[in-house]
This record gives C-alpha cells, sequence and structure tokens, in this order.
C-alpha cells in the first residue's frame, strides 16, 4: 500500500497513553509511511518515543485552546491536518479518547469511520473485522473513501519499536472558539 498513515497520539498532559503505541504498530503493519500527530504543547516532547516506534514525522498542533484534553477541537486540529496533508489512513486505538476524536474528525470531513477494527487488508478498499456488541459480535466489513479513517481494537497491536528517523513538523491550529465548549478545565484530585 502507498501513502501515509497519521496517527493521532493520545496523550494527558503530555504523558503519553501506552494505547498509542498499539497504535503506531498497527500503523506500521499497513506497509505505509507512518507519521504522527499530537495535539497542545504539551506533547512536544514525545517525539523520541514516536521515532523509537517508527513515526517518521511528528506533527505537533498548538493553540491556546489545547492545553488539556477538548474533543471538538482536538477533532477540528485532525480534521485540518488530514485535509493538509491527505493520507490514505487516519487512524487511532480505540480508546474512549481516540474513537470521540476520529468521530469528530470524520464528521467534519463528512467521511466514514470505522471503529474498533482487529483486523486492516488493504486493497482497492479497506476490508477489515470489526468488534462489536462489546467484543461478542465480530462483522466483516469494507471501507471505501478518500481517507481510510479507523480506529484499532485496544490491546490487540502490541508495542513494538522500530526506530526510524524522525522531523518535527509545528502546526499553529485555527481554531474557533466555539470548539472549546466541551473541554478539560480543570481537575480536583482526591
Amino acid at each position: 500500500m502507498e501513502g501515509t498513515t497519521l496517527v493521532v497520539i493520545e496523550h494527558d498532559r503530555g504523558a503519553l497513553a501506552e494505547a498509542s503505541l498499539e497504535a503506531l504498530a498497527a500503523a506500521r503493519a499497513l506497509g505505509t509511511r507512518v507519521e504522527a500527530i499530537t495535539i497542545g504543547a504539551d506533547a512536544d516532547g514525545l517525539t523520541e518515543t514516536l521515532a523509537a516506534h517508527g513515526a517518521s514525522a511528528h506533527h505537533r498542533a498548538h493553540h491556546e485552546m489545547l492545553t488539556d484534553y477538548a474533543p471538538e477541537a482536538w477533532g477540528e486540529v485532525v480534521a485540518s491536518a488530514v485535509r493538509a496533508m491527505s493520507p490514505a489512513v487516519l487512524l487511532a486505538c480505540g480508546t474512549d479518547r481516540g474513537n470521540e476524536v476520529l468521530a469528530q474528525a470524520a464528521a467534519r470531513l463528512d467521511l466514514p469511520f470505522a471503529a474498533n477494527c482487529t483486523d486492516l487488508s488493504p486493497g482497492d478498499a479497506l476490508s477489515m473485522t470489526r468488534l462489536r456488541w462489546g467484543g461478542s459480535l465480530l462483522e466483516d466489513a469494507t471501507l471505501s473513501a478518500p481517507v481510510w479513517i479507523v480506529s484499532v481494537a485496544h490491546h490487540l497491536f502490541e508495542p513494538s519499536e522500530a526506530p526510524t528517523e524522525c522531523s518535527t513538523v509545528d502546526v499553529e491550529a485555527e481554531l474557533d472558539p466555539a470548539l472549546a465548549r466541551s473541554r478539560v478545565t480543570a481537575r480536583v484530585e482526591r
């Protein structure tokens, strides 16, 4: 398969989610160039780890609204990246956050989104097996779209290192303030 797979990297204030390493492993299995996108300056320090897991580029999105998780803003950032980069595949791990961000991006791009895939076979279309009904049902499906937007089932792909050279690309996001209506603004630890 030719093209690029853009992987959405989950983090919590700069702490990498292990699920993102699973997504990078799944992306490498597609045989495409693998690039990663992080959202918010707190994740800028993840380049070395992303390179160790096969990402050849680290796109670092910045904006004052991206200081913590905001699903609508993250979805718009990812959609903007897809518009600018035209990857063949947009991929994340099928965690709650990964699925939410991809759903937001897919809606903004008016493209289909296939969640919780266990097997991906690229061709003229993307053939896949998906977990449904909490894993009690496996669905075989095919996805045809200009960009394949998929999440992979959590805990299915084993994170593994595949060191590569990784460039960094800083992206200044343009976001409407209305996209901040749902976001984490404070945390209370008990």
